[in-house]
């Protein structure tokens, strides 16, 4: 990243293409001073930090770099953290969206279906899940959640979709059918439990459907048993 000259870059992962109109997709959307300019489907226009990370986790926004321009030098001090071997885009996407001095969202179509994504069932988001892929994943969302507490922005709304990220993928660590952690994962694991608990994120959880509601009920009510009880799930 040291290499990117001072204007603006955008970013595709490296089993993807993009097709020829798809930066001059976001160009057209181009103001003074614009930092960001990103694919929305519920905006259009500027937007701020808030509404950007409200989009990121209600997914109207990919939560990847891709399907944004940002400006180089804020693209260069959002280093990807690379201690996580998933989810740092995550926290890549929320650095940007805070710290951008002027975001643009798009509803452009182009900007959507120009970005051509490869199916590839051995890469790290499709490839089978691992207790240390779910507590990176933990990780990556505990830290885009701190990012935004430092911040100070007073909303709400977007506090609970962190929450409730946060706690979605705990439940499901908390339920994976390998409970055995190595040495390199039982401090991380130890870091994802102490945050848990410090900010009572169950208790503070809402869950979105019958699913969440039971796996939240079993969790506060016979959490000894809710390993046991999500593997029977499992299997059933």
């Amino acid at each position: 990243q040291s290499t990117l000259i001072d204007s603006f870059v955008a970013l595709v992962d490296g089993d993807d293409s993009i097709e020829p109109d798809y930066i001059s997709s976001y160009i057209a959307k181009f103001e003074e001073g614009t930092e960001c300019i990103v694919f929305d489907e519920n905006n259009d226009g500027i937007i701020g930090p808030n509404d950007g990370l409200k989009g990121l986790l209600e997914w109207t926004i990919s939560r990847g770099p891709y399907r944004k321009i940002v400006k180089t030098s804020l693209a260069k001090k959002a280093l990807f953290d690379e201690s996580l071997r998933i989810g740092d885009d995550l926290l890549w996407s929320t650095y940007v969206l805070l710290h951008s001095n002027k975001t643009i969202a798009t509803k452009d179509i182009k900007a959507f279906n120009r970005y051509l994504v490869t199916v590839n069932p051995n890469s790290i988001t499709r490839a089978k899940i691992s207790n240390r892929k779910l507590i990176d994943y933990c990780l990556g969302w505990i830290r885009c959640y701190e990012l935004f507490i430092k911040s100070n922005l007073d909303d709400e709304h977007v506090k609970q979709l962190f929450i409730n990220e946060i706690a979605i993928n705990y439940l499901s660590l908390e339920g994976s059918k390998n409970r055995h952690f190595d040495n390199i994962q039982k401090p991380r694991y130890k870091e994802v439990k102490s945050f848990i608990k410090e900010h009572k994120v169950i208790t503070k959880f809402i869950p979105k459907n019958k699913i969440q509601k039971k796996q939240r009920f079993i969790f506060k009510y016979f959490k000894p048993f809710y390993h046991g009880i999500s593997t029977i799930y499992h299997k059933l």
